[in-house]
C-alpha cells in the first residue's frame, strides 16, 4: 500500500513565499538597464511561481590569491512537483523573498538534484552566482 505523502506535500507547499524563476540554457548573461545587473538569458523557462529558497551552510573556503578565507554559502530550494523535473546547471532567479528582501534579483546555480522514491516536493542544492555567471564565493 502507497503511503500518502499528501499532508507533508501541503504542509511544504505552504510553506513556500519566494517567487521564483527556473530556467535551462545558455544562461549567457545579457545587461539590464532597469536593474543595473547582469541576468541570464534564458533559452526554456521551465517554472516560475511559488517556491522556497533557504541558505544551509556556510564553510570556509581558502581561496588561492591574497591568502584569505571567504565563506562559501549552500542554499536549499524547495518547489512544488508541478515544477518540471530539474537539473544540474538550470539556473533560479529569486524574484520576490518575503523573508529577506535584500536578496530580492539572486541568481543560484544549481549543483545537485535531490531523488527519492517518495517525493513530497522537489529539492535541489544551489550556489550562488556573481554578475559575470560565476559561483560567488
Amino acid at each position: 500500500m502507497p503511503i500518502d505523502l499528501s499532508p507533508i506535500t501541503r504542509f511544504v507547499e505552504g510553506e513556500m513565499t519566494d517567487e521564483v524563476t527556473i530556467a535551462r540554457g545558455s544562461a549567457n548573461d545579457v545587461f539590464d538597464p532597469h536593474t543595473g545587473k547582469y541576468i541570464p538569458k534564458p533559452d526554456v523557462q521551465l517554472y516560475q511561481g511559488k517556491a522556497l529558497v533557504l541558505a544551509i551552510n556556510a564553510y570556509p573556503n581558502e581561496t588561492p590569491e591574497g591568502g584569505g578565507t571567504a565563506s562559501y554559502v549552500r542554499y536549499t530550494l524547495y518547489a512544488p512537483l508541478t515544477c518540471p523535473p530539474l537539473a544540474v546547471n538550470d539556473y533560479v532567479i529569486l524574484e520576490t523573498c518575503m523573508r529577506d528582501p535584500q536578496i530580492n534579483g539572486t541568481i543560484f546555480t544549481i549543483e545537485s538534484v535531490d531523488r527519492s522514491s517518495m517525493q513530497a516536493v522537489r529539492q535541489c542544492q544551489m550556489t550562488q552566482r556573481d554578475f559575470a555567471g560565476q559561483i560567488t564565493l
